[in-house]
């Protein structure tokens, strides 16, 4: 899927959208995202981000609306580049979706356009896409949580491969750990996001954000002591459940996204 035709970019995180409320008497659209990763040849990173950054520049020049063409980056080492963008009324929004990103490319130009997305094409190795819907009922969300969105600097993700037969014991499972963090206090929270296209399925990723990866291992073994023998138990009880799992980092590119912004800002 060429940028040429479609940048709509998105991983779970995706993670750090907020959740979409459907209209009354109407039933309820999933928060759902269409994530683009992508594998840069890492002595192309330079030229990749430069040119990612100009199409953000150019969208923002030509008065791109943000409520119609928008997408949030996030960099990790062992993904890549995550391009996140929101579908709020799920797979119906795919069309429209489209239409107003090729809108936005014609007032660019369109052959302006694909000169720089073909010099970005060039850096990436691979491209991989999947949907994924945001699990409310999965997630963790404290009031009051301790970090703000705002200084969210670092995410760490966890994805976690159910066993097909078990899948409905595992979303139970979660929904236990859920009741355990509020049980105990515990301000900080997780979002969950589960992939619905792609290879590998039944598959969810556990967000958790932070304002710096040292932060973030620090804050975890105290939460591992708070939380004491009941996440034993529970532990050994989500690890029957689950075929592989994978670990991996991120951290929110602002100046690779549309709307562009600081993250001062």
């Amino acid at each position: 899927m060429k940028r040429t035709l479609l940048i709509l970019p998105m991983l779970a995180v995706v993670a750090l959208a907020g959740i979409l409320v459907a209209a009354q008497q109407e039933e309820p659209k999933p928060d759902m995202s269409l994530v683009i990763v992508e594998k840069v040849k890492p002595s192309m990173t330079a030229q990749y981000e430069q040119a990612t950054k100009e199409m953000c520049e150019l969208l923002t020049e030509f008065g791109a609306d943000p409520n119609l063409v928008s997408y949030w980056t996030i960099q990790g080492p062992e993904f890549g580049y995550a391009y996140i963008v929101p579908l709020p009324e799920g797979f119906d929004s795919m069309n429209t979706t489209r239409a107003n990103w090729m809108g936005a490319i014609e007032s660019i130009g369109a052959e302006r356009w694909k000169k720089l997305a073909k010099k970005a094409d060039e850096c990436v190795e691979s491209r991989s896409m999947t949907h994924s819907v945001y699990r409310e009922d999965l997630s963790y969300n404290p009031k009051n949580p301790a970090i703000k969105e705002q200084d969210i600097r670092f995410a760490h993700y966890d994805v976690l491969y159910a066993f097909p037969h078990k899948q409905e014991e595992f979303e139970s499972i979660a929904k236990q750990w859920a009741a355990l963090y509020e049980k105990k206090g515990i301000k900080h929270g997780w979002r969950v996001i589960e992939h619905i296209t792609g290879e590998d399925l039944p598959a969810y990723m556990v967000i958790k954000v932070s304002t710096s990866e040292a932060d973030f291992y620090t804050t975890r073994e105290k939460i591992r002591e708070q939380l004491g023998a009941d996440a034993k138990a529970l532990g050994e009880k989500s690890e029957a459940l689950i075929r592989k799992y994978e670990s991996m980092v991120g951290f929110p590119r602002p100046d690779l996204s549309f709307p562009m912004m600081t993250t001062e800002e």
